[in-house]
């Protein structure tokens, strides 16, 4: 079988240009990642595909276009493949309440006959694997009870599949720098589960608090803003005969921060830069890289302080980034921390 998670479709309107159907070349480069995992399914002969939440961006309200188009996508690649089975886990941004698996935006997935839709705890035989699948709840001891209760009914063979918090995972969050200090312990989850994939934290990474075969979040398979900046390559896990093995996605847009005097020695056109500047260089900056068509924003540092602001484009984040800034006094929170939460689930909106 084949993992992923976090696939966040969406209009995400930074760095975008205008595509088809009122969706635009973000979301596109999005479908085209998908359109990888599946020939990834092809390549190695896989008839199981897991996703492990946060399938959309928005949980409340899904963008009729966007919806559109990812769900024809999708079911045009199942029809391509048509040997291939699809279990779709709820994570988060799948629920509009975290605590109600009753409602979510997967529910119109379920008619389709290669589709499952897990939304609630559950246990199913694949590939010989005795997988548990536990959806994302808010309340982490409804997890973990959940957990124990049905691996209970293997005798210590059994492999989780989840979409949650983890005590010590690292955050996509500047860098990755930060840890979960909330979720489970997976310490204690019992000699019942001997190993478990996870969606919700972005950042690719492997838990080392147990051993082979081991605990890994399988990380979101794109970057989806500039949160992400210059963390790891994104990847497809593969489970067989209880072997994990890594499949990097090759070639998907990221994000990358550099400073105009420390330039990367190479520049791919399809992702997006941000590039770090003193102010009386912007205009300069801007017109060396502009030449070499790329997708990028010129940003600057103030004088006397090392704080970012974002000089071209202007839109309504930058705003509100200027404005937050000069009420810096108002919060205890770390500024750059709080910024990039906003702009990442602002979606680049007002």
């Amino acid at each position: 079988m084949l993992l992923f998670s976090d696939t966040h479709f969406e209009n995400f309107s930074e760095f975008a240009t205008p595509w088809k159907e009122g969706c635009n070349s973000r979301l596109r480069s999005q479908l085209d990642v998908l359109d990888g995992i599946f020939h990834l399914t092809w390549l190695r002969e896989q008839k199981h595909l897991i996703f492990l939440g946060d399938w959309f961006h928005r949980w409340n309200a899904v963008n009729t276009p966007v919806y559109s188009m990812v769900t024809r996508r999708l079911y045009d690649l199942l029809d391509r493949n048509s040997d291939v089975k699809l279990y779709m886990l709820l994570g988060n941004h799948d629920m509009p309440d975290k605590g109600n698996w009753a409602v979510h935006t997967l529910a119109a997935y379920s008619v389709h006959p290669s589709i499952t839709v897990i939304d609630k705890p559950t246990t199913i035989q694949i590939d010989g694997h005795c997988c548990i699948f536990v959806p994302y709840h808010q309340n982490h001891d409804i997890i973990f009870s959940e957990v124990q209760r049905l691996s209970k009914l293997f005798s210590g063979n059994a492999w989780l599949f989840s979409h949650l918090d983890i005590i010590g995972a690292r955050i996509c969050l500047d860098g990755g720098k930060w840890k979960s200090d909330i979720g489970l312990n997976i310490n204690s989850l019992g000699d019942h589960v001997t190993g478990g994939i996870f969606g919700h934290y972005h950042i690719p990474q492997e838990l080392d608090e147990k051993t082979v075969p081991g605990f890994s979040y399988v990380g979101a398979p794109m970057h989806l803003s500039t949160v992400d900046a210059n963390t790891n390559d994104r990847r497809v896990l593969q489970l067989e005969k209880g072997v994990v093995t890594t499949h990097v996605l090759k070639g998907t847009p990221q994000f990358i921060k550099f400073s105009a005097d420390d330039p990367p020695s190479t520049i791919r056109p399809e992702d997006y830069h941000i590039i770090t500047c003193k102010p009386e260089d912007a205009a300069e900056v801007w017109y060396k890289y502009n030449k070499e068509k790329i997708s990028m924003k010129v940003a600057c540092s103030k004088r006397n302080d090392d704080s970012i602001l974002s000089v071209d484009p202007t839109n309504d984040v930058d705003m509100v980034k200027a404005w937050t800034r000069s009420h810096k006094g108002m919060c205890e929170l770390d500024m750059a921390m709080l910024l990039n939460y906003a702009e990442y689930y602002m979606g680049l909106e007002t």
